[in-house]
């Protein structure tokens, strides 16, 4: 069984409590591990009776989506897997990236419908974010609002305003861009 923990320093440390209160700063992961057996371990399904799952994001409220590659639905879990209803069947073929925006939204891109798609946090379609984009896989939120988007086969990176509007190239001349991630020193 392996535990994350969360500390305030990077080294020494005493792990912060579950209710501690996280502000704005640096925290450092750790994990600590009990009860292996390398030789004989148990795996545990998580989730069962998709098509091909993919896209997995955890929302804020503590609930999991996953997309499926093959078939377009999208459910949602608890967080200890147990089904928490369909989300939606997005009509999207391969659904590649999902991303909770700032203000509850649901991306999900579907890379062989060549475009992406906005939901609202329990499950409407609102409607195309970019309904021309060539193979889009993974979507971040910049701390701007602004919205990234890779585009595989293009390799590229598109940069966009919230609302999807004003598509520009972040950055080109990838080799097949599939996941991005934002990290907490500000970098893509």
């Amino acid at each position: 069984v392996a535990n994350l923990n969360w500390y305030s320093t990077a080294t020494s440390g005493t792990a912060l409590s579950a209710t501690t209160t996280l502000t704005t700063g640096t925290y450092y992961a750790g994990t600590t591990y009990s009860n292996l057996d390398y030789t004989n371990p148990t795996v545990t399904d998580f989730a069962t009776g998709m098509s091909f799952p993919f896209a997995i994001t955890q929302l804020r409220n503590g609930k999991i989506l996953v997309g499926e590659a093959d078939g377009g639905r999208i459910y949602r879990y608890n967080a200890d897997g147990t089904a928490d209803g369909f989300f939606v069947n997005s009509g999207l073929n391969s659904i590649t990236g999902i991303k909770e925006l700032a203000n509850g939204d649901i991306l999900v891109s579907g890379n062989a419908s060549n475009r992406v798609v906005r939901y609202t946090a329990n499950g409407t379609l609102v409607g195309n974010f970019d309904a021309n984009i060539t193979t889009p896989m993974g979507i971040i939120e910049l701390p701007t609002g602004e919205i990234l988007i890779a585009s595989y086969i293009s390799n590229l990176i598109y940069k966009y305003n919230a609302d999807g509007s004003n598509r520009t190239t972040f950055a080109n001349a990838l080799s097949g861009p599939l996941g991005l991630v934002y990290t907490l020193s500000g970098h893509i």
